[in-house]
């Protein structure tokens, strides 16, 4: 079953690249050279890579009817696709395992009362800019340290971007989810919190930086 999952999600995302190279669609590593309704790629299919994703949504915890519920919606950056049905999932789950399980009060003695619903977002690179090192990825919302300019640990995405990916791929979900999280693929210490919580999803202290992301972002706390 696992087999035949990882085919069809290679398929999609090939149909996807081939949609945005047909298109005349363009990212800030695509190149192009365009004649009427047809574009000439010259580069390799996957540098004209837009952000894309495998399926709508996977709800991963179901405790019953999202009018009663907080639902959290999961995302993610800096993970190809490669990653995605494997590291991708490996660090939500490790995230969720401590905030419900093992995490501090009050998620664990209230966690029934939570849904999660991730969305697979595939990026073309690995990993998060670090602007003063010269390291920029390309990835599909453009995780960076130094956020703010200044403060290497401040790690964050831009969030209209993912916002729009939440509102198209769960438009017909029937809910908004309340609590918003963004795993990063990389090690370095970092994370931040505004209208989403990021984090760096390979970093030792990963489940606890999201913890203290949540309580900026969902529960509008202030550091210590």
């Amino acid at each position: 079953q696992d087999m035949w999952k990882n085919l069809i999600n290679r398929l999609l995302w090939w149909r996807g690249v081939l949609d945005s190279c047909a298109c005349g669609k363009r990212t800030r590593r695509s190149r192009f050279s365009r004649s009427g309704n047809r574009c000439a790629v010259i580069l390799s299919p996957i540098d004209c890579l837009e952000p894309r994703l495998l399926l709508t949504f996977t709800t991963m915890i179901d405790n019953g009817p999202s009018a009663n519920r907080v639902d959290l919606g999961v995302g993610g950056d800096g993970y190809t696709i490669d990653d995605i049905s494997t590291s991708y999932v490996a660090d939500i789950n490790s995230m969720l395992d401590h905030m419900f399980a093992s995490g501090e009060d009050p998620f664990p003695r209230y966690s029934k009362f939570f849904n999660t619903h991730r969305v697979d977002v595939i990026s073309a690179q690995s990993g998060a800019d670090v602007p003063p090192e010269g390291i920029f990825r390309d990835t599909a919302l453009d995780a960076s340290y130094y956020f703010d300019g200044t403060t290497e640990r401040l790690l964050h995405i831009n969030e209209t971007k993912a916002n729009e990916i939440v509102s198209t791929e769960m438009a017909t979900a029937g809910f908004t989810p309340e609590m918003r999280l963004a795993t990063i693929n990389d090690s370095r210490y970092g994370g931040a919190g505004g209208q989403w919580a990021s984090f760096a999803g390979k970093n030792s202290s990963a489940p606890e930086i999201a913890l203290h992301e949540l309580g900026h972002s969902f529960s509008g706390l202030a550091d210590e």
